[in-house]
């Protein structure tokens, strides 16, 4: 069976960005399989990789008992087990880092502690900066959902200083930018959260050669669309409002509610 890769992990990861969490898992599911028959472990654990963080999107937040965070963790295992069996340090400390995201979505804080730091040491020893710094915003994320700021900032800044000497991982200094701007919201620091927001959604916005964010994008309005309201840029927090309510319309009902979830903790 011959199957292009990379065509096939585009589609996948552009399910997953558009929040069709059970389409992205079965798309992944299906490059697994081909890679398994074809002896390509590397794509292999590749794709298994991809289903566990597809599912973990879709896992309640403080649910141990959900069904998306046990398939997420079987696959995630299945993954670890195949970049082990080929020595991928850095794709092992990749999945510990999203398996300690899981971990403290779901409440298991010892777990999500070990997992992060099973990452940082791992890539630690690589000089994947962009991987090292995308942790350490995860850990950044772990602190600000437990109103834990100081140590929240530090990690976010930590992740900066990363991406300085990666400047290539821009979907992770998005992505950082977006927790930092949620950090000053959280802290009411509703300038800086512009700023950083409207950053944040000028590369999500921009076009990346097929690739789709449209989960990110919708994380983005709702955080703007409350940010506007408080720095009287009433126009800006309509339009963001509504761009916000047609985002969650198009993706599944799981990640939307753990969208709005997220933006609820932040007020």
């Amino acid at each position: 069976m011959t199957i292009d890769f990379e065509s096939e992990f585009l589609k996948a990861d552009n399910l997953r960005n558009f929040g069709r969490v059970d389409q992205a898992i079965e798309a992944y599911a299906t490059i697994a399989r081909a890679a398994e028959l074809g002896g390509n472990n590397f794509e292999l654990g590749r794709a298994l990789h991809g289903a566990a963080i597809a599912a973990f999107q879709s896992a309640d937040s403080n649910n141990q008992e959900s069904s998306y965070l046990r398939d997420g963790l079987n696959y995630l295992h299945k993954a670890a087990e195949v970049f082990r069996s080929i020595d991928e340090t850095v794709r092992l400390g990749t999945i510990y880092r999203d398996g300690a995201s899981a971990f403290a979505k779901a409440g298991l804080s010892s777990q999500a502690l070990d997992y992060f730091q099973k990452s940082i040491v791992e890539l630690q020893q690589s000089d994947e900066f962009g991987e090292l710094g995308a942790t350490y915003t995860k850990f950044g994320d772990y602190y600000l959902a437990r109103n834990d700021l100081d140590p929240a900032n530090q990690y976010y800044q930590k992740a900066l200083d990363c991406f300085k000497k990666d400047p290539t991982k821009g979907f992770y200094l998005a992505t950082t930018l977006l927790s930092i701007a949620s950090l000053h919201l959280k802290k009411k620091e509703y300038l800086e959260a512009y700023e950083i927001a409207e950053q944040s959604l000028g590369w999500f916005s921009a076009d990346h050669g097929g690739e789709r964010y449209d989960y990110r994008q919708t994380q983005l309005y709702g955080l703007l669309s409350v940010i506007c309201t408080h720095i009287a840029k009433e126009k800006e927090a309509v339009r963001f409002g509504v761009l916000f309510e047609q985002g969650l319309k198009k993706i599944d009902p799981r990640s939307a509610k753990n969208i709005q979830v997220e933006l609820e903790s932040l007020l």
